[in-house]
Formats: C-alpha cells, structure tokens, sequence
C-alpha cells in the first residue's frame, strides 16, 4: 500500500504512461469479463468447468446442508435450492490523503463486481469510520486499523466480510465468493509468505472475533518486542493462523522475515500432523497448504490473491479472479 502511495506524488512521465497503460489493460480484462459473464452467464449461479480451466485455479464448493431422513427428495431439493446464502460484503479502506485517480478506478470495479453479484459493498475512509474510537485514532492506528475495522464489523455486519485492500481489482467477474467460502476464516495460499492478507474472508459470529483478537494481540506483542523486520499486521496475520491451526505461537520468536515464518509454520504443521494424523491441505500440484483439510473454520484457498511477480501458482495470468499490485511500484 505504501508503494502505491508513492504514485501519487509521481511526477515521471514515464511511470504515469506505465501506469495509464497497464491499469487500462487491466481495467479492459475486467470490463470484458463482466460483459461476457452477462451475455453467456444467463443468470447461472455455477461456474463452468471449462472456466475453472481457463483460470487454473481450484475452485471450492460449498458443502451442502445434510438432508434429514424424514425429508423427502423432492422437498430436500427445493429446500437446498431455496435456502438463501449468507449476505457477502466485500470491504475496502483507504485515507483521503492517499486517493488517486488509480485508486478511484480500482474501487469502482470492485463495486460494480458486488453490484453485479448482489453482494454490500463498503468503501471507507477516516470521514466514515463506524466507531468514535477509529475516526479519532485511525491515524495512530497503523497496522492495527484493520483488525480493529474487523473487529467491529465481525460484530455488527451478518455473513461474510471479504477484506480487500485498495490495490485490488477483480479480473474475472464469472467468478463468485459466494461459491467459494466456507468455515469461518478463508485466507489466500501462498507458498512464500504462507498468506498475503491483502484479500481474505470471516464469517461473522464469535470465531471470527476470537481470531481478530488474537491477530490484534500478535501485533501488539510484536510491537512490545521491537521486532526489527515487522512487516505490517500480515506478520500478525500469519501467526494468528497459526495459534488456530496448531494452539501456539511458537513462531513468534523465530528471525523476523518471511522466510524464517515460513519454514517455522510448515515446521509446526509437519510436526503435528504426523503426532496426529491430521491431513494437510494440498494445492496446485500437491503443493501443501497452511491449513488441514477438513477444518470446519480455517480454510486455505488457491487463486484468490494473484499478483505481478509472485511466486506460482500465484503469479497473475488472464482468467485468474483477482489481481493485487502488492510491491508494484508504478501503479
């Protein structure tokens, strides 16, 4: 988010053509997509095989409710088709002071990608913060307004909450959330980082305030520590998943980078899957995951956070869901 501040105080001529350029590229793909989903969709709530192809990505289904015996067929179907999904709102955050025409652009596909679907759609900043407390303090805040935006929301917005940060645009609209959630915390795969926090889901209700709680803590004991190297509130993000999927925090001490939280994470999951027989989940080409597989409340998925430059399988290509500009200099 800080790189993509610098661009507004750009004044190279060459980094605004590289921005103009490839923003309008990427906001064209969007645009298509949404156009295509409209004409050939006719209203069909499923997404093609030959879609999930064309994006090469895995795409999670949602469990359906057990049938009672008692039921007939007939009335099981109609219920199952009748019952309505949670409510999905897809949120966003950024300050006045860092809102460009880039930003503008992004935040407009990612309305008209919830319009399109039905989902709520919240775009704030300091002058419509929903607590006294994060109007007042947002600025001292840091990394620690997100989680407090959360927590509030968790609390007072039924269904899903899908965080998406401001440098986030929609590339494929035939894709929808509501097809993919499930549990109570979804988080985006990544295999060098284990997570990129920049997109992911909570359920609302008290898992999802428990985790927003313990993530506020891992940050608060990061700052206590004076980490050197604390990137953010992802590094927070991460070892919250990992008080959730292992009990501990273990990894907290290990050497504040990526690489070290990585190897410590898959460390602790090998670790406890072979004392317990738990599975891991598996990814594109068998690639471990950084949660079990049949979690009822932590879910890893594949494709949802595709970037310029990172690591597959979650480097972005045409078809992928989403793409971040995380680390882009010139958007």
């Amino acid at each position: 988010m800080q790189a993509i501040r610098r661009v507004g105080s750009m004044s190279s001529k060459r980094c605004a053509s590289w921005y103009a350029r490839w923003l309008s590229i990427f906001i064209f793909l969007a645009s298509f997509s949404m156009i295509h989903y409209a004409l050939y969709s006719q209203h069909d709530d499923s997404t093609t095989s030959d879609e999930v192809a064309a994006a090469e990505v895995p795409v999670a289904v949602i469990v359906a409710t057990p049938t009672p015996d008692d039921v007939s067929l007939d009335e099981a179907t109609t219920a199952e088709t009748s019952i309505p999904l949670d409510p999905v709102t897809i949120v966003s955050w950024l300050p006045t002071a860092w809102t460009t025409p880039g930003y503008e652009a992004l935040g407009n596909n990612r309305q008209r990608y919830a319009e399109m679907h039905g989902y709520n759609f919240l775009k704030f900043n300091e002058s419509n913060l929903p607590t006294h407390e994060l109007t007042r303090d947002w600025a001292s805040m840091k990394h620690r307004l997100k989680p407090n935006l959360l927590l509030h929301l968790v609390q007072h917005t039924p269904g899903w909450i899908i965080w998406m940060d401001a440098d986030t645009l929609f590339t494929n609209f035939t894709t929808r959330w509501s097809e993919l959630l499930r549990g109570d915390v979804v988080f985006a795969e990544a295999p060098d980082v284990v997570t990129n926090n920049g997109v992911f889901a909570l359920r609302a209700g008290e898992v999802a305030k428990h985790f927003v709680l313990e993530w506020l803590r891992q940050i608060e004991l990061l700052l206590r520590d004076k980490i050197p190297g604390f990137s953010g509130d992802n590094f927070g993000f991460i070892l919250s998943l990992l008080v959730f999927v292992s009990g501990h925090d273990e990894c907290r001490s290990t050497r504040p980078d990526y690489t070290a939280l990585r190897h410590c994470y898959h460390r602790s999951m090998n670790k406890l899957s072979l004392n317990n027989e738990k599975l891991r989940s598996t990814g594109p080409r068998n690639m471990y995951g950084a949660s079990w597989a049949e979690d009822p409340h932590i879910t890893g998925l594949w494709g949802i956070n595709s970037g310029l430059g990172f690591i597959e399988p979650n480097n972005w290509q045409p078809g992928h869901f989403i793409l971040h500009f995380a680390g882009q200099d010139a958007v």
